[in-house]
């Protein structure tokens, strides 16, 4: 009845973006962009080889707070098991030209630190040219800089919000400007209970035809504690002469505990820590020269212990473990216009990454690990980018690759083509051609073995390699606002993590192995609609195509396909030049994930925006997922594979507050003219 309500909810136009449960790694399933334009003023404009989002505009009256949260209004941008995918990819993100080493757990970190007040505009490119040194999708974020001689403003925010327990959160922010030198302070924490419940029913098949029947209900209870840290300043110490420094580091702790009861019975808890320290120094000269060093260092310590017992036996089992990672990237890229109107761009890149990770256990029955691996990675690339008239551009490039490990030593050609051609201002059309490679978690790679209880465990795969990705997108813009894609892709290569019961004996295991390839076809529609100043909606319907091929999953090998549709809508209401109104409602059918059937899901959030003190503080108060129907539960039914899980759904009800002030500028003034007093 819920998912019935929740389609007429639909019908009836109340709004939303959706928000995805990762099944342990990530779902093809998404919630796709909200807005497009505010009233009839463009917010994205063609720049080039990319679309030119104003993010002030696109975010204007939503409940929006920090980066990451405004980079999912960015029409096709979803936020999928904690990283942002557009049509089903990932989407790459770099800070003002800027790539960084940092995985995308820890760069979303980041984003959630910086507060929207921060935002410029977002540049973004369907297939990066390869002078920004990432591959695939990106987005450009660019940060407000300011050009007085003396600046200065700060920023404070709290957050708390209640799902089935508090999680709070704290923000500053500080940007300061005096004369030649400019810098910015971000200090983010915080800090939750958090609390899952699965229910699971499985039908385990052996070698010798016996059929166990195995209910289990699990619960997970904890406390997590994040803070996060960037300190960035440049300093342009002559004319056309930039040195840019950029600090981030992140230092988290955990502590939780496991219990289940049913066919088995378990009792475990773990601890963990992480450190993260990166550090990036650019410098810039005017004659299209740059280069620059990137250092990484993490380390993250893991204890766990667990008391388990079934009618397999009993497990008693204590591991510690440490993942530490020194990674180091040094580039020298160069970047002239010619008088012709050409523009080349060539470049650099050498990157070496070692990876020096245990876990031993206090079981005698069980082997430690050690291992130490190392990867290195040579790029050279060359591009251009031409425009002829306001009408037609293009641009290309190509990036050689040679990677060594211990697995591989390959080389690899990756293209990138983005051709734009607008017949009026009314009308964009854009044709881009991707390519990618996309690398396995390091700790995935290890070759470990992490007991849950006594019938699940987790096995890594030192075999992992990385996954090769080619895609092809014809994009339609309309008047600046309505936005009609079509997408195809092909990964080979892909991996994912799936479970897999052994007919060997009852153990459950979750392994991320390569498949064959992953195909996916995405059509997708924008259309915003507006009334006056008190209304202003978004419609976006989604279809997709998918087939996933696996010849040497175990000894079940694969080739499934599946469409699935999504549509949902959001609702702003002006109630008051200072109080706003947002509904919103999502809704998807049926999909696939490896040997996953992924049943429908959706959902129906609320929020209410009050900004008063001429703007200095806003309070938003939300709540998500107010029907609990997002959670999805996956099942396998497949050969003797046979699996139905059960994840509890929770609403989340939340209220923040911001607080801006300072904003004191001393802007530049002309010089007296003194040339003729000597």
């Amino acid at each position: 009845m819920k998912r019935i309500f929740l389609f007429l909810c639909l019908c009836f136009s109340l709004t939303a973006y959706g928000q995805t449960d990762s099944l342990r790694t990530d779902s093809i399933f998404q919630s796709l962009p909200e807005a497009l334009v505010r009233g009839e003023r463009p917010i994205v404009k063609s720049d080039g080889a990319a679309l030119l989002y104003d993010l002030p505009e696109l975010i204007r009256n939503k409940p929006v707070d920090n980066a990451f949260d405004a980079l999912k209004h960015i029409p096709g941008v979803a936020e999928i098991g904690e990283s942002l995918q557009f049509a089903g990819q990932s989407v790459n993100v770099i800070i003002d030209g800027k790539p960084q080493v940092l995985s995308s757990e820890q760069l979303n970190a980041l984003l959630k630190s910086i507060p929207a007040s921060r935002l410029k505009n977002a540049a973004f490119y369907v297939s990066a040219p390869a002078k920004f040194q990432v591959r695939g999708m990106l987005i450009d974020l660019h940060l407000k800089h300011e050009s007085a001689d003396r600046y200065l403003q700060a920023e404070l925010f709290a957050d708390a919000e209640m799902r089935d327990d508090p999680r709070f959160s704290q923000r500053a922010n500080l940007n300061w400007t005096h004369g030649r030198l400019s810098a910015d302070l971000l200090y983010r924490h915080a800090q939750e209970r958090y609390y899952s419940e699965t229910q699971t029913h499985a039908l385990h098949t052996l070698n010798n035809g016996a059929v166990m029947q195995i209910d289990n209900a699990n619960e997970w209870h904890g406390r997590k504690s994040e803070n996060m840290l960037r300190l960035g300043a440049d300093y342009n110490w002559a004319e056309h002469h930039l040195l840019s420094f950029v600090y981030n580091g992140q230092y988290d702790f955990s502590k939780g505990h496991e219990s289940s009861t049913g066919w088995n019975v378990s009792h475990g808890k773990g601890t963990g820590l992480t450190r993260l320290h990166n550090a990036r120094i650019d410098y810039e000269v005017p004659w299209g020269l740059k280069t620059g060093v990137d250092f990484l260092f993490y380390r993250t310590p893991h204890a766990s212990e667990i008391h388990s017992e079934n009618g397999a036996g009993v497990l008693e089992y204590g591991s510690e473990s440490l993942q530490r990672i020194n990674k180091w990237k040094v580039y020298l890229s160069g970047e002239h216009k010619t008088r012709s109107g050409w523009s080349l761009n060539y470049g650099a890149i050498y990157a070496t990454t070692v990876d020096n990770s245990h876990q031993s256990y206090d079981n005698p029955d069980l082997q430690d690990t050690a291992t130490r691996r190392r990867e290195q990675r040579f790029d050279l690339y060359a591009g251009f980018s031409r425009s002829w008239t306001d009408r037609f551009s293009l641009s290309a490039s190509l990036d050689v690759e040679h990677f060594k490990s211990i697995v591989q030593d390959t080389w690899g050609f990756f293209p990138t083509i983005n051709a734009t051609y607008m017949p009026t201002k009314n009308h964009i059309l854009q044709l881009s051609l991707s390519s990618n490679k996309q690398y396995p978690p390091y700790w995935e790679m290890q070759d470990v073995v992490s007991w849950q209880d006594s019938y699940t465990v987790l096995v890594g795969n030192p075999e992992l390699k990385p996954s090769r990705d080619y895609g092809l997108m014809l994009q339609y813009v309309l008047k600046n606002k309505y936005v009609f894609l079509i997408y195809g892709t092909h990964k080979s290569d892909y991996y994912v993590q799936l479970l897999y019961q052994s007919p060997e004996r009852l153990m459950q295991i979750y392994k991320t192995t390569n498949f064959n390839y992953h195909r996916e076809v995405v059509a997708q529609v924008v259309c915003p609609v507006k009334a006056g100043q008190w209304y202003d909606a978004r419609f976006t319907l989604v279809g997709f195509w998918t087939n996933e091929r696996a010849d040497h999953f175990f000894e079940l090998p694969f080739n499934r396909s599946a469409l699935s549709l999504m549509a949902f809508m959001t609702h702003t209401f002006g109630i008051t030049k200072q109080l706003f109104l947002t509904l919103s409602a999502f809704a998807r059918t049926r999909g696939i994930q490896g040997l996953y059937n992924l049943p429908a899901s959706g959902n129906l959030d609320v929020g209410l925006r009050y900004s008063f003190c001429g703007g200095k503080v806003t309070l938003n108060f939300y709540g998500k997922n107010l029907l609990k129907t997002s959670s999805i539960s996956p099942e396998i039914h497949y050969k003797t594979q046979c699996l139905d899980q059960h994840i509890r759904d929770y609403r989340t009800f939340g209220l923040s507050l911001t607080y801006r002030f300072g904003n004191y500028k001393e802007h530049k003034r002309a010089a007296v003219d003194t040339s003729r007093m000597h």
